[in-house]
């Protein structure tokens, strides 16, 4: 038969003096002196029913309220309040002792016999000590967040009161949930906007680890939330450039600096982002624990703007000097040419001097011919715009310039590309000296592939081009590759990697793609290859 509970207390079929009840001892003015809340409580009274509960078999305590949710209230009512220090009437707003001791239910929430019931589980099981949250209520009707820690004297075999310490945990709690707040906002507003936010904490000398994060987070870096969280930070994908400054910049922030920075990563794909970076930093809960509130941005389609902005200042300062030269470079040899022709027309053709005069003339045709490629990328002239069908352009363009050479080219051009607005002639020269070059860099033998299609361009691109259709041309090599510290200067004037080049050649093919609209962008890996892509403004015509 399973022991009786009536209002509240257990009727008991055994002698009441089988459990020792007696009260704590403590010496004298200490209890008061506790700064932290102290109650004893007398639960002989719930030990009894726990002992008739095991002589009726109830071995698993937590199953039993399971079945008996009614039994914590009525367990809370055989625990009595027999003492209490100062700390507790100060933090439950009591006038008195009196006033306070008795039933647990003055200060018990609906939220608390959840946490009474854990307590009771564990004495149950034989635990001498239990601590937990809970929420609490003052006399005066007030909720107060609280850590308890139930405790029965060590060494007690046979007892029937316990300790139980209370520590305010409401402000504490109250800041959580602020910081909850604030970080909900924070993914919130990152999850409408192309950004992620973050949350990082570093202790005393430790590595920087990341706690949470959120938006845009894949998009950028191509992980998700939970890879990143699982690397534990960001700085391993940050490009191996800019890791050092990166590094150092965190290792140098102090409590409430703010800071921002732009770096590179390198995502998932393998691709480069640029990332702008800010954040602040705050103090932590624990001591010595610095808190990095954050968000980054993904800025690589301004970044590559900025770059071509750059490169076309840049192209165009040198353009305006290279004319100049170029200009009166050219009289100079239409003087020369002209006075080795006047004496060859003196000299017998058997004449020694016949010889070098018209070496001097092939010299003077070589110099000319490059005045006119500095003339061609200073000014060049306006493109005389017509319709130029890709397949007529790039087959004869490949033919011609390989004849001879042991690469052998490749065309992959789709029927329903559309036509080239532009001068056939300038195309031309572009598309050859781009396949030339890269017929170069196989001296050895190779394959050169060269793609075609229609393509859109948005309003928003990272080439600066206007919006519209456009036919995107890819020259692809398997060369040697282009090393990345040189990717940025191959198409300035007289720049060349090698040996008896102008470096003209490639200058002259930016020239002519900005003339008409378009853009032209080189990708490369050594060891591997290139590829160049032009794009340039498509005609209605599909031919």
């Amino acid at each position: 038969m399973i022991p009786r509970i009536l209002n509240g207390k257990y009727v008991s079929t055994n002698s009441p003096d089988q459990t020792t009840c007696r009260n704590l001892a403590f010496p004298a003015g200490i209890f008061d002196a506790v700064a932290v809340s102290i109650w004893e409580e007398d639960i002989s009274e719930l030990l009894r029913f726990f002992d008739a509960l095991r002589q009726h078999g109830v071995l698993d305590l937590r199953d039993y309220v399971g079945r008996h949710p009614e039994f914590v209230v009525q367990a809370s009512k055989m625990v009595r309040i027999v003492n209490v220090n100062e700390a507790t009437l100060e933090l439950y707003e009591a006038r008195s002792k009196e006033e306070f001791l008795g039933s647990l239910d003055k200060v018990f929430t609906p939220e608390s016999y959840r946490a009474f019931g854990e307590v009771l589980s564990a004495l149950f099981d034989g635990n001498k000590s239990v601590i937990l949250e809970a929420t609490n209520r003052t006399l005066s009707g007030k909720t107060i967040d609280v850590i308890i820690n139930f405790s029965i004297p060590t060494g007690e075999t046979s007892f029937g009161n316990m300790l139980v310490s209370i520590i305010d945990n409401t402000e504490r709690k109250r800041v959580e949930k602020e910081l909850q707040s604030r970080e909900e906002l924070y993914r919130t507003i990152s999850s409408v906007t192309s950004d992620y936010v973050f949350k990082c904490s570093r202790k005393d000398g430790e590595p920087l680890r990341i706690q949470w994060l959120a938006g845009a987070v894949e998009a950028i870096t191509g992980y998700s939330e939970s890879e990143v969280l699982a690397m534990g930070s960001l700085l391993s994908i940050v490009h191996p450039g800019d890791a050092k400054s990166v590094g150092a910049r965190l290792s140098a922030t102090k409590l409430g600096d703010r800071s921002t920075a732009k770096y590179r990563i390198i995502s998932k794909s393998g691709s480069i982002k640029w990332i702008n970076e800010y954040y602040h930093c705050a103090e932590g809960r624990m001591a010595g624990e610095l808190v990095f509130y954050g968000a980054a941005q993904d800025i690589t389609l301004q970044e590559e703007l900025h770059a071509q902005f750059l490169r076309k200042q840049r192209l165009d300062s040198l353009g305006v000097l290279a004319g100049g030269i170029a200009h009166d470079f050219n009289n100079i040899l239409t003087g020369v040419m002209g006075n080795i022709s006047l004496a060859q027309v003196y000299t017998r053709d058997l004449h020694k001097r016949k010889r070098a005069l018209q070496n001097a003339e092939n010299a003077t045709e070589l110099a000319a011919g490059l005045a006119r490629q500095l003339l061609t990328f200073a000014r060049g002239g306006q493109p005389l715009r017509g319709n130029v069908p890709v397949h007529k352009l790039v087959n004869e363009v490949l033919s011609f310039s390989l004849m001879g050479s042991a690469v052998k080219g490749s065309i992959r051009i789709k029927d329903t590309v559309r036509s080239i607005e532009g001068d056939e002639g300038q195309l031309n020269q572009a598309l050859t000296n781009l396949i030339i070059n890269a017929a170069q860099a196989m001296s050895a033998g190779g394959s050169i592939c060269i793609q075609a299609d229609t393509v859109t361009v948005e309003a928003v691109n990272r080439y600066a081009l206007k919006p519209g259709q456009y036919v995107k041309i890819a020259v692809t090599d398997c060369g040697c590759g282009i090393p990345a510290h040189n990717l940025d200067r191959i198409f300035d004037p007289f720049f060349s990697t090698k040996a008896g080049g102008t470096g003209l050649g490639l200058t002259t093919v930016h020239s002519i793609v900005s003339r008409h609209g378009g853009s032209v962008e080189v990708n490369s890996t050594v060891g591997e290859g290139t590829t160049f892509t032009l794009y340039l403004p498509a005609s209605e015509c599909i031919l």
